[in-house]
């Protein structure tokens, strides 16, 4: 049964207008916390934003930023940068919106000296930045998958993240949270055929 949602599960960009319950929401959110987290630190939020003009601020300050960007695109490459800026920002068109937070885990990185070797110390920093990403990462699946599973459709949107001051202001993040994604939510207005995936032999290696 798990694994008939895991290939059933499509990232929609196509909303009908009808806002989900609260409820439903919820129970995203609820299926969202049951993932595994480094040292059980949880180290999330989460966001939901059903006001259509705090959703299309978040829209212009994209298209503002990717409008800057594209002062620095070669001529050549202009209308391939375009593309990815209305692939960005599809979120405009749903009824929600969901932002999942995440924050730095500290870990061992209280336990060192000040004598550390500089070296050392950034490879402790970054994976306790890295369990902090993952163990969120894992969270933002699982409501990926419950949306599926009540009939909601969702899509994992990183590209708005080049506009991540713009989001931290807008939503009023603190400065220890980091905006993992934009998902957008709502009841599908498309049903996307399934993409085409590497076979498993071409990305699993063995070490026997």
């Amino acid at each position: 049964m798990l694994y008939e949602t895991l290939k059933a599960r499509r990232s929609i960009r196509k909303f009908k207008p009808e806002k989900p319950d609260r409820e439903l929401i919820e129970k995203l959110i609820e299926a969202a916390i049951t993932a595994p987290s480094g040292s059980n630190k949880q180290p999330w939020k989460f966001i939901v934003i059903s006001n259509a003009e705090v959703i299309d601020r978040i829209a212009k300050a994209l298209h503002k930023t990717m409008d800057r960007f594209s002062e620095h695109v070669t001529e050549r490459y202009k209308y391939a940068f375009r593309v990815y800026e209305k692939y960005f920002s599809k979120f405009e068109g749903a009824p929600m919106v969901i932002v999942p937070l995440y924050q730095n885990i500290t870990v061992i990185s209280k336990f060192i000296e000040d004598d550390m070797p500089a070296k050392d110390r950034d490879r402790i920093l970054r994976m306790e930045q890295h369990i902090g990403l993952i163990s969120a990462s894992l969270a933002l699946e699982n409501l990926c998958l419950m949306a599926h599973d009540l009939g909601l459709g969702t899509c994992i949107m990183s590209g708005p993240l080049v506009a991540p001051d713009e989001i931290r202001e807008i939503l009023g993040i603190d400065s220890t949270w980091e905006p993992l994604s934009i998902v957008p939510v709502g009841y599908p207005d498309e049903d996307p055929k399934p993409p085409p995936r590497k076979p498993v032999e071409n990305i699993l290696k063995w070490i026997e």
